[in-house]
């Protein structure tokens, strides 16, 4: 995973539901079969068309990935005063959310049974998703040089995207994309992104962070390998000769730029992520496929995902 930088805003009211229309359920309706339909490997080459034209601040209509029907955090309407992101608040309450990391390993698995999950991406996984076999609901980008190479890759993804507030001129706010405030955060492990997120030098990072404020009872993690075969000094600006081997593909980078990895930064982020998941009943499993990460609870990917 690339590496992130380090880089508040005021509290905002907690989210609050409002109530939907009734005359809204037929075009709903239509809207969700029309996804059902069109949305598998590959996102539509037009979403704008399942977005409402009352939409506002990024509402989403219905966009259903993985098991199970849309929740409310993809059909809440915002209200003027409140955060867009406040609708995420408690989303996925109780449910298991899998967070896919980009390394090498992913290509020596089966990942299909992840079509059937909710599945969070970071960064460039849509590099990979016509061979891994499943579409991510979610995805976090925050890395500055990730964002400049793929904006508009990211910009027709149709999953929620998470996108660093540093990059909105290339990524604006939509019904697919929201911004996050990651600049000069103090909190070690920020529970409410409506108001901020930390980067904790790894995108992973802050994935757990908008998984555990979605209610996330319990985070699978695959393919977080967290071993670089070529990297440099830690945060240190690279250029990726030759093809990319620290990555599922090797025009991840591969004669792109890129920032070194900094391993022991993202060790302590993820050792605050363990504590603050656990102080709350919550889980994190890392079942990546010979990972060299020693923080989280660790199990094999076939028995939870029978493959």
């Amino acid at each position: 995973m690339a590496a992130q930088r380090e880089s508040c805003c005021p509290s905002l009211p907690r989210t609050m539901r409002a109530a939907r229309s009734r005359t809204s359920g037929a075009y709903l309706f239509v809207v969700l079969l029309m996804l059902h339909l069109t949305q598998e490997l590959e996102p539509p080459t037009n979403p704008e068309r399942f977005i409402s034209g009352k939409a506002g601040l990024g509402e989403v209509v219905g966009v259903s990935y993985g098991h199970g029907s849309p929740t409310r955090c993809e059909n809440a309407r915002s209200m003027p005063d409140i955060s867009p992101l406040a609708r995420f608040e408690n989303c996925h309450s109780g449910e298991r959310i899998v967070l896919v990391c980009n390394g090498p390993s992913l290509n020596e698995m089966d990942l299909s049974p992840l079509r059937y999950e909710t599945v969070f991406g970071l960064n460039k996984i849509h590099l990979g998703l016509r061979r891994f076999g499943f579409y991510p609901r979610y995805l976090a980008a925050v890395n500055d040089k990730v964002i400049a190479q793929e904006a508009p890759a990211l910009r027709k993804m149709t999953a929620i995207k998470f996108i660093t507030d540093r990059c909105r001129q290339l990524l604006p706010q939509d019904a697919f994309t929201f911004h996050i405030n990651t600049t000069r955060i103090p909190e070690p492990f920020c529970h409410d992104i409506a108001r901020s997120v930390r980067e904790g030098h790894t995108v992973t990072f802050v994935a757990l962070q908008i998984a555990r404020y979605m209610g996330a009872a319990e985070v699978v993690i695959v393919g977080l390998d967290h071993r670089y075969t070529q990297s440099g000094a830690p945060n240190a600006p690279l250029r990726m000769e030759g093809p990319d081997p620290n990555h599922f593909s090797p025009d991840y980078f591969g004669g792109k730029e890129w920032d070194a990895p900094n391993l022991a930064q993202s060790e302590a982020s993820y050792r605050c992520a363990r504590e603050a998941y656990e102080r709350e009943g919550r889980r994190i499993i890392d079942v990546t496929r010979g990972g060299a990460c020693t923080i989280f609870e660790k199990a094999r990917y076939e028995d939870i995902f029978g493959k």
